[in-house]
């Protein structure tokens, strides 16, 4: 809680966002997409002849991945010029619904080839909880929770089981997380 906060210059959010995202979340939610992706991306100094995607592999990767399974859009649409790649990327991000944030951070979570992507849930998961979300990345998926213990002992269950185990949690937890967010969509509709 800010000073101001706590001596009443501004009044204290009282509502935890379930079925909405405040413009500070998806904010925060891009800087870290910013921080822990767009940043790496290489924009100068091209050796002549090669193009964008020559020179970032991994965003090429990713960025096919997102046209065609996640878009859904014919990949002959997916330009090699960085800035316009971004500013289609960036306007899908602040233009789509609240729960599609979610879907999007999924995605890129399963997806981007991270060099850190502990690191990058651990940032997605301080600003969801900073900005008073219902909800945390758990081994990549955004899950409801009522409390920061539970979140501990699910992803201590599925970092210390065996495989069929593991499989199994997982699995539970893709449902729930189904569930819970056809439950929400059905809500704001």
């Amino acid at each position: 809680m800010r000073f101001s906060e706590r001596y009443g210059h501004k009044p204290v959010r009282k509502m935890i966002q379930v079925d909405s995202m405040s413009g500070e979340l998806r904010n925060s939610l891009w800087n870290n997409l910013t921080l822990f992706i767009w940043d790496k991306v290489h924009t100068l100094g091209y050796p002549y002849g090669h193009t964008f995607f020559e020179i970032n592999r991994e965003m090429e990767l990713f960025c096919r991945q997102l046209w065609t399974r996640y878009w859904k859009i014919r990949l002959d649409m997916l330009e090699d010029d960085w800035p316009n790649v971004f500013s289609e990327i960036q306007q899908h991000f602040y233009g789509c619904k609240w729960f599609e944030v979610y879907d999007f951070l999924e995605f890129v979570a399963s997806n981007y080839p991270f060099d850190t992507k502990t690191a990058f849930l651990t940032a997605c998961n301080k600003t969801l909880q900073e900005e008073g979300t219902a909800y945390r990345l758990v081994n990549g998926l955004i899950t409801q929770i009522t409390d920061e213990s539970e979140i501990a002992e699910i992803e201590s269950a599925l970092q210390h089981q065996p495989g069929p185990v593991q499989t199994h949690l997982r699995t539970a937890l893709e449902l729930m997380s189904r569930n819970l967010l056809k439950n929400v969509e059905r809500h704001a509709d």
